[in-house]
């Protein structure tokens, strides 16, 4: 259930910036991260789910306060274009804690519109981005 959270927080703070690329990110649920389609060359996808390699710390330094990542490699990873996620049915209270959470169709197309944007949020440039078949 955590990592459901985890992955709606991030997934809202993802787009909720301003300046860059919106509608280009891959989430990779089981690996709790995002694989950028317009940048990274490394996605593609069968049909079924994506493919894409991505980084993952294997050595760790803790301190008392932080732990931070001292060594990276590359795994790869896979996500169904056509998945599930939980989102929150209804909330409790003022601090919008969830009362239920109800499961919910996750479609990833791979033919999508990309928005790049300015500092301000406006729209510079529509692309469309089609996510390649893997060979």
């Amino acid at each position: 259930m955590y990592k459901v959270i985890l992955a709606l927080i991030i997934s809202i703070n993802a787009h909720a910036g301003v300046g860059g690329i919106s509608g280009a990110m891959i989430l990779f649920q089981d690996d709790s991260t995002f694989v950028n389609a317009y940048f990274d060359r490394s996605i593609c996808h069968d049909g079924f789910e994506y493919k894409a390699m991505i980084n993952e710390c294997t050595k760790y330094r803790n301190s008392r306060d932080d732990r931070t990542c001292e060594r990276w490699s590359k795994k790869p990873a896979f996500q169904p274009i056509e998945s599930t996620r939980m989102r929150c049915k209804s909330f409790a209270g003022s601090d919008d804690d969830c009362r239920e959470y109800e499961e919910v169709k996750f479609i990833q197309k791979p033919v999508r519109q990309v928005l790049i944007k300015d500092e301000s949020g406006n729209i510079l440039k529509k692309r469309k981005l089609t996510i390649p078949e893997c060979k």
